[in-house]
């Protein structure tokens, strides 16, 4: 009678996983085995890297699906206003929504009729709406001078406000500067293409006077006119 002995097999010794995770699959050396329930060495508690320039990495272990990265950390503006645009070195940015310094409480200077043009050093700029003192005029110059077309539109100026057409023949100008009295001498003129009218300044105020324009049969008459304002301010 012929009896049959199965061989009873070897077990295979089972280790702690040292898989290594790489670019590539490569062929193990090692005779031990893994448990089907073991853990891989995949994460680890490392934070991850602030974003920044792109790189592959070195590291060998893996960022969890919900990882999440450090943001760039953000900065007061430190921007200068400049006469042409140059990259900067510091490697922080700042909010979308952040305020740059372009203004400051520094009023104008104050404009003098003998000064010379300045590009100027500061790096801040003036608002929109700024404007600038008027230097005192010298003795003996004229503080106000206009003229205006037939309708009152002013079309050159220095000192003046505004010009207006208060009725046919009658405006009225007003200074920007006030006179300091109403002890003021005014000088004006009037023609047309026919000729000279008559022109007479009147209702002198500190702050403004009228003008009536007379035609050759002493009517009132709309007409382009000059004038010039003498006094103190």
């Amino acid at each position: 009678m012929a009896i049959n002995v199965t061989p009873i097999p070897k077990l295979t010794a089972m280790a702690a996983p040292t898989f290594t995770l790489g670019t590539a699959n490569v062929a193990g050396s090692a005779i031990t085995a893994v448990a089907s329930d073991s853990t891989i060495l995949a994460f680890d508690t490392t934070l991850p890297s602030s974003v920044g320039s792109a790189s592959v990495g070195t590291a060998t272990t893996a960022p969890r699906r919900d990882h999440v990265h450090a943001g760039t950390t953000l900065a007061a503006p430190a921007l200068t206003l400049g006469t042409s645009n140059s990259a900067g070195a510091a490697t922080t940015a700042f909010s979308t929504n952040s305020t740059i310094l372009a203004f400051d409480t520094t009023l104008p200077s104050a404009v003098d009729y003998s000064q010379s043009a300045s590009v100027g050093t500061a790096v801040t700029a003036p608002r929109r709406d700024h404007s600038h003192a008027m230097a005192a005029v010298p003795t003996g110059a004229a503080r106000q001078w206009s003229n205006h077309n037939g309708a009152g539109t002013k079309q050159q100026e220095f000192n003046t406000a505004s010009t207006g057409k208060d009725s046919t023949g009658v405006y009225t100008i007003t200074f920007s500067v006030a006179m300091a009295s109403t002890n003021y001498s005014v000088v004006t003129s009037a023609m047309t293409s026919a000729g000279l009218f008559t022109s007479v300044a009147w209702n002198l105020t500190t702050a403004l006077y009228k003008e009536n324009v007379y035609d050759s049969a002493n009517n009132l008459a709309d007409c382009a006119t000059a004038q010039i304002s003498f006094g103190s301010q």
